[in-house]
C-alpha cells in the first residue's frame, strides 16, 4: 500500500513537471511570436513611405518578402512600377561598407539587396521599362502589360526623407529578422 502511494506521488510529480515544462515552452513561444510580430511591424513601418508621386511598401509573410513601388503616371494614374518577391533565406541586405547596410544622402535613402549565388530575384515591372532585357510576360494590370526580369541585385529607394531613420530601420530590421527567423539553425 505504501509503495502504491509513493508511485502515485511520483507519477503526479512527473505529470506536474511535464505541465510546468510545457507551460514554460508555450510562454516562450508566445513571447517569440510577439517579438516576431513587433519586428515585422517595425520593418513594415520603415519600408512604407509616400511622397506626392511615389508610394513604397513592404509585406512580410514568414520569410517571404514583397517590396513594391507605385508611381503616379501621367496617362494611367497610380501604377505598379516595381515589385520584388523574394525569400530572405536566399537574399541578404548588402553591406555598403563599414557595416552600413543603407545609404542616406540629401533627402533620399536606399537599402540594397543581393541574392546569394546561384539565385536571382524576379522583378515585375511595366513592359515599357527595360525594353531590351530578357524577360517573361507577367499578368496585365489594368491597361498596362507587365513583365518579369531576373535581377542579381536590387534596392528599395525612398525620396523625400528628412533623416536616415527609415532606411536604417529597414536594413537593421531585415537583417535581424533574417538572422532570427530565416536562416537554418546549426
Amino acid at each position: 500500500m505504501l509503495g502504491a502511494r509513493r508511485d502515485i506521488r511520483i507519477g503526479v510529480l512527473k505529470l506536474l513537471l511535464y505541465v510546468m515544462i510545457f507551460a514554460g515552452l508555450l510562454t516562450k513561444a508566445s513571447a517569440n511570436e510577439t517579438n516576431r510580430a513587433d519586428l515585422t511591424a517595425r520593418i513594415i513601418a520603415a519600408g512604407t513611405h509616400e511622397t506626392e508621386n511615389r508610394r513604397t511598401g513592404i509585406r512580410i509573410d514568414d520569410c517571404r518578402i514583397n517590396t513594391f513601388v507605385h508611381t503616379l503616371n501621367k496617362e494611367h494614374g497610380w501604377i505598379l512600377y516595381s515589385n520584388f518577391v523574394f525569400d530572405l533565406e536566399s537574399v541578404e541586405v548588402r553591406d555598403m561598407g563599414n557595416n552600413s547596410y543603407h545609404i542616406y544622402t540629401g533627402g533620399w535613402g536606399a537599402v540594397f539587396f543581393r541574392p546569394l549565388t546561384p539565385y536571382t530575384v524576379p522583378h515585375e515591372v511595366p513592359a515599357f521599362r527595360y525594353e531590351n532585357r530578357e524577360s517573361e510576360p507577367s499578368k496585365p494590370r489594368g491597361e498596362l502589360d507587365y513583365k518579369i526580369v531576373q535581377s542579381k541585385r536590387f534596392f528599395v529607394w525612398m525620396d523625400g526623407l528628412t533623416s536616415e531613420d527609415k532606411p536604417r530601420a529597414l536594413s537593421t530590421g531585415l537583417n535581424e529578422y533574417r538572422r532570427r527567423y530565416c536562416l537554418p539553425v546549426g
